[in-house]
């Protein structure tokens, strides 16, 4: 009998609360793998900031099985667990690694020890296989400019000292594995970096978009007329690394003038600074175009992506071209300077004087905004998750003598001192998990009422 395949996901965060960025991405793996009949456990770090808790739990984690909290587990009660799911209709497919912030290497090199012949996918969703300084953001304000760990850029960085330390065991563990490793970069951004900080990854690289298109929206493409107030975007978390200082700074300068419309999309509930309104946007399961739809229903004509840092993908850029919006941003916006390049979907202006330039002159702007959708095709109708990650799985070859070591490490463990101690608080870490879901659903649902 043909087996069914899993695949094993260590990831940054709990998913069904935190649906930003790398959570995302993991959510939409989930339902894509799912929907191919595909098992998926996702892992995830417990144990918060804190150094006490961090060490307690050093060697458990929360588990997460097919979109549904699975409870906190030590590393020798979950390789057990999978290993009676081996022993019966199961293979393992795949381990992804989608991050290792907040994780003990030690558990990671501990799952993937266990099962050697199995393929390892090592997603880069940001720098961390850099620097710890994820976003190569220098003393929170610009870009670093450092192409490798040492460079002169690092001399005096407060990041220096502990990414030496935490690189070099991360690499130490990849080192080992290289043979079996590939890495999905989501753009060649971030390829390029990876490969300029270590060299050693090349030829295990591979680019894998988030998102594929699926058909030309063809809609938001009418010429607009003189005089017409430009509606302007901006999209996602307000974060002045995202380009949210520099947003009030504009609005702050054309507000009131009759010229332009200025509209922030997200799910934050402060307020807005006056001048600007806000269009609440949720992602979720059942709304993965959410963000789409409403850009669609207001009829954008422009979105700034003003980002400070290198996207290494950017959901807004393409949910913004999926809109048919025209996109503005600068250079250091990585991936969305170099798809608008190539795409010809906005501009790249070299600073915020250029962009406070051509604010200034709304003419100029509407004809420049008449020019793209005169010659543009359209944007994607939908974006669909790349299930291209599927296709990197090999079939795994697990023993059942795997599964009996695996059951007999985990009976010792149950038995040793510590275990006895950690045992009570997986469980209260468990109860806190599943209360901290049922209360991000419950705010969801009072917010989608609220609207």
């Amino acid at each position: 009998m043909k087996k069914k395949k899993l695949f094993i996901a260590i990831t940054l965060s709990n998913y069904l609360i935190d649906r930003t960025g790398t959570p995302k991405v993991v959510m939409s793996h989930q339902v894509a793998a799912n929907d191919a009949g595909i098992k998926y456990v996702a892992l995830f770090p417990i144990g918060g900031s804190s150094k006490f808790t961090k060490r307690l739990f050093s060697n458990s984690f929360g588990v997460i099985c097919d979109g549904k909290f699975a409870g906190v587990f030590s590393l020798e009660a979950f390789l057990a667990r999978v290993g009676r799911l081996l022993d019966g209709e199961y293979e393992l497919g795949c381990i992804y690694i989608h991050h290792f912030m907040g994780w003990n290497l030690e558990s990671i090199a501990g799952i993937v020890s266990s099962y050697p012949k199995v393929q390892l996918v090592v997603y880069v969703h940001d720098y961390y296989l850099c620097c710890t300084n994820y976003n190569l953001i220098q003393d929170s304000t610009q870009l670093c400019g450092s192409a490798r760990l040492g460079d002169a850029q690092c001399v005096g960085c407060a990041y220096y000292a502990d990414s030496i330390i935490r690189e070099d065991c991360i690499w130490r563990l990849l080192h080992n594995e290289l043979h079996r490793i590939v890495f999905a970069c989501p753009s060649s951004v971030v390829e390029r970096m990876v490969q300029s900080f270590h060299p050693e990854a090349k030829g295990h690289c591979t680019v894998i978009p988030h998102q594929r298109y699926v058909g030309v929206y063809l809609d938001n493409k009418e010429m607009l007329p003189p005089n017409h107030a430009i509606k302007v975007a901006y999209l996602g978390k307000q974060q002045s690394i995202k380009g949210w200082d520099c947003w009030c700074r504009l609005v702050d300068a054309f507000r009131g003038q009759g010229k332009y419309e200025f509209v922030v999309f997200n799910n934050e509930t402060k307020p807005l600074p006056s001048g600007m309104r806000r269009v609440f946007v949720e992602f979720s399961p059942g709304k993965p175009n959410a963000m789409i739809d409403e850009l669609r229903r207001e009829n954008v004509d422009a979105a700034l992506l003003w980002s400070q840092c290198l996207e290494t993908y950017s959901y807004t850029c393409m949910e913004a071209y999926a809109s048919n919006a025209f996109i503005i941003t600068c250079p250091s916006s990585g991936n969305i300077a170099e798809f608008v390049s190539m795409t010809h979907c906005g501009q790249v202006l070299s600073s915020e004087q250029e962009l406070s330039q051509l604010l200034d002159e709304p003419d100029k702007l509407l004809d420049l905004l008449n020019g793209f959708r005169a010659n543009h095709d359209g944007g994607a109708m939908a974006l669909a998750t790349n299930d291209a990650f599927i296709a990197l799985a090999k079939p795994s070859m697990p023993t059942a003598q795997n599964a009996v070591e695996n059951e007999r490490q985990c009976r010792t463990y149950r038995f040793r001192l510590d275990n006895c101690f950690s045992l009570p608080l997986r469980i209260f870490y468990s109860c806190r998990e599943r209360k901290k879901i049922e209360a991000a659903n419950s705010r969801k649902r009072k917010q989608e009422f609220a609207i």
